[in-house]
């Protein structure tokens, strides 16, 4: 996306269009959503994962009662514009969660990091990346993410309100978890610092699903008590947890390029005064 798309991405963040409210009104005035509220974080997502959700509420393969309307209000290249402003946006730093913290609920760290062969659930960090970081241009950070919205949204993806994934992952995985799994994995992953912006990360080398066997590791990476990957997979399938990769089910080379998005932490949500996940 150009400089211009991205600045008028910015005065519609900021002062809307004619029939477009301002999306900071919900998600904040540097993209970092209302926790209380259930709007997602926004900033530092890709560009391409934007503009997915934004058409995916245009296309009405996610539905919300207000971003179902906004995104049919705005044009093509205004829906462009808020997916380059928002994801031109850098997180600032937030304080690490401990690593006792992260792994006071062992459940949620297992399906998190390994998955649950029992239920033929795939480790989160096989699509989103070590620590909830991001994987590929298609899959979100989890890590940061408000808890309330990442429930909202798992719950969405097993009522089947929301239907946008294309690999088809995400309903399946949501409908094999408990409720109290489902809530536990969202308090897991808001606890973890998200990542600045990760387009810097994504010019710099190719998504995983780009390459048909780039290794995945369903672990957490790095730091101050990290513990090591629990299950090693390929982004297209044979994994501890269920062989369900980002193409879907397989060993290896099976499926294809998906976009799996746990929590997709989508733009604009409901503003304050509709009722909203």
């Amino acid at each position: 996306p150009s400089e211009t798309a991205r600045q008028l991405g910015a005065t519609l963040a900021s002062q809307g269009a004619s029939n477009v409210a301002p999306c900071g009104s919900c998600h904040g005035p540097n993209g970092e959503g209302n926790a209380q509220a259930g709007f997602p974080r926004l900033a530092g997502q890709t560009y391409v994962y934007l503009l997915h959700e934004l058409n995916s509420y245009f296309d009405e393969s996610r539905t919300n009662p207000a971003m179902s309307g906004l995104a049919k209000a705005m044009s093509q290249a205004e829906r462009e514009a808020g997916a380059a402003y928002y994801a031109s946006l850098a997180n600032a730093p937030i304080a690490a969660a401990s690593a006792a913290a992260t792994g006071a609920n062992s459940r949620a760290r297992q399906l998190a990091t390994a998955g649950d062969e029992t239920r033929a659930v795939q480790a989160c960090a096989n699509c989103h990346g070590p620590d909830g970081i991001g994987e590929g241009a298609l899959y979100p950070y989890l890590a940061g993410q408000h808890a309330s919205y990442l429930t909202a949204t798992l719950t969405a993806w097993r009522d089947g309100t929301r239907h946008n994934d294309p690999s088809g992952q995400m309903p399946i995985i949501a409908r094999a978890l408990a409720e109290s799994d489902l809530k536990a994995v969202a308090n897991y992953f808001a606890q973890l610092p998200p990542p600045p912006r990760r387009d810097d990360e994504l010019h710099a080398r190719p998504p995983a699903s780009a390459t048909g066997a780039s290794a995945v590791v369903s672990g957490p990476h790095g730091g101050a008590g990290a513990q090591a990957a629990q299950g090693v997979g390929t982004a297209h399938g044979a994994l501890t947890g269920g062989g369900q990769g980002p193409g879907g089910g397989g060993a290896g080379t099976g499926g294809g390029p998906g976009g799996s998005a746990t929590g997709d932490s989508a733009l604009p949500s409901a503003p304050a005064s509709a009722a909203s996940r």
